[in-house]
């Protein structure tokens, strides 16, 4: 409401609804022009429309100006949508997109569920859908009539709408066939995997010393460059190398344990700068030959000798400066690793594994793709297979070897006519390293509410702990298949 109105602002307004403009007035009329009281205001409001502080008569009001309605299949206002309406050469164009977050309930319940929604336009057009994600161009489920466009559509909570506006001729709307279903079948049981890439374990908690002799409690490995900056009085230095002037090197040493279950070959340490250092195993002088990379090009990996059962310790002397810090490391290998805690244990790799999150089946660190392989029967039928609920981006479905389709929004399903007999089902979850590189230590990530910023990783950080926050990785539960008729 207005209480106050600047006098120009009321000559303005006179003049405009002179000429035949619509002026809306919410609440009582303006007691004060240019600070005083005045009934200047009361002719202007006098011959305005106006409405008390209810957003519905309000929106009654401006109802005649309305260009486009989006109503939901009852008839009432949707709160949760926005569109943009753009003209262009020979057409319109209408986006509609969510406009809110919505709670974690709200969303989940309309995952797998569609929202009917009635879109109305001012004007008789012939209407395109468009799907901005395939590519793909049908005709919309429309009416037409009283100088009106009506499209009926139902959107997931993952959905937008784009549709184009014609008068031109338009392909006829194709009604989706409605299926019966007749039988489903869960796959509740574990089933064969194969990982992307080798499994690892984030060394990001061990000991260090400035002398090889004398070893610090255990320490978080983005901590120690604080403390061991302190011992040598370092301060870094974030210039542009060209500017940077000659800086003094220091050795220093820092060691990680982890057990083993078994004597285990084929083990690599990948780390920053590892043509820098020197790395021991139990001891025992490491050849420092690099083998390749894990995941970026300079984090190098080197082959490590036999792995003991039981206790292992790795030694590593790196050089540290100004500009030259401490990183975590990776122990990598055909293994599985149980977390106890903070406490890393590796095993032989089992073979088959369940739907859940895969961190808490031998992979807590690791971030490649995961590959599920099973085997279904099923009668001659259109299959409808759905995974509701993963930790990765998207996961792909393969029947028989053949690509079956992306699943990455809801209602996270894809169908595909099948034969009577036996199939092989495979689904390729892809990967995220937030478990490898993202900040494990904040309590916030394991929900997912936090932002990244250098300080997400600092032990300063208000969450910060010394336990693992790990995200939910994975097809995290059972997918479920119906059979359709």
């Amino acid at each position: 409401p207005v209480d106050t109105i600047r006098e120009t602002s009321l000559e303005i307004l006179e003049s405009f609804t002179a000429h035949g403009g619509k002026v809306i007035f919410t609440g009582k009329c303006p007691k004060y022009v240019d600070g005083k009281k005045s009934d200047k205001a009361r002719k202007l409001y006098n011959a305005s429309a106006y409405s008390g502080l209810d957003k519905t008569e309000l929106i009654e009001l401006l109802e005649e100006e309305r260009t486009v309605s989006l109503r939901n299949s009852d008839g009432t206002n949707t709160n949760d949508l926005i569109y943009q309406l753009k003209k262009d050469e020979s057409c319109l164009w209408l986006f509609v997109a969510h406009a809110r977050k919505m709670s974690k309930t709200s969303y989940e319940r309309s995952l797998l569920t569609a929202k009917d929604i009635i879109v109305t336009i001012e004007g008789e057009y012939n209407v395109l859908v468009y799907d901005a994600v395939s590519g793909k161009v049908e005709g919309a489920d429309y009416t037409i009539g009283g100088g009106k466009t009506t499209i009926n559509y139902s959107l997931y909570a993952n959905d937008s709408l784009l549709l184009q506006l014609t008068k031109e001729k338009v392909p006829s709307f194709i009604n989706k066939k409605q299926w019966m279903k007749k039988a489903e079948l869960i796959l509740w049981d574990k089933v064969s995997y194969k990982r992307s890439e080798p499994n690892v374990v984030l060394f990001d908690v061990g000991r260090y010393s400035c002398d090889g002799k004398n070893y610090s409690d255990k320490e978080y490995v983005l901590e120690m460059n604080n403390k061991i900056a302190d011992k040598l009085g370092i301060t870094y230095c974030d210039a542009q190398p060209y500017v940077r002037m000659d800086e003094k090197e220091n050795n220093v040493y820092i060691c990680f344990t982890f057990e083993s279950e078994e004597d285990m070959e084929g083990v690599s340490l990948a780390l920053e700068r590892a043509e820098e250092c020197k790395v021991f195993l139990n001891g025992v002088d490491v050849e420092q030959k690099i083998t390749g990379y894990y995941v970026d090009e300079d984090i190098k990996t080197i082959a490590l000798p036999q792995v003991n059962k039981g206790f292992n310790k790795i030694d590593i002397i790196i050089p540290f400066s100004a500009t030259k810090n401490l990183e975590p490391c990776y122990l990598l290998g055909e293994f599985n690793v149980t977390l106890t805690g903070c406490i890393a244990k590796i095993h032989k790799a089992s073979g088959k594994i369940g739907f859940g999150t895969i961190t808490g089946q031998g992979m807590p660190f690791y971030g490649g793709n995961v590959t599920y392989c099973t085997e279904v029967d099923t009668p001659e039928c259109t299959a409808r297979i759905t995974i509701s609920d993963f930790g990765a981006h998207c996961v792909s479905v393969f029947v028989d070897d053949e690509d079956a389709g992306l699943i990455a929004f809801a209602p996270f399903a894809i169908e595909r006519k099948l034969s009577e007999g036996t199939h092989k089902l495979t689904f390729l979850c892809y990967g995220n390293r937030n478990n490898t590189f993202g900040p494990v230590h904040n309590k916030r990530l394991r929900d997912g509410d936090y932002y990244i910023e250098h300080t997400v990783w600092e032990k300063n950080c208000e969450f910060w702990r010394p336990s693992y926050f790990l995200q939910e990785t994975g097809i995290l539960s059972s997918p479920i298949i119906e059979f359709l008729f």
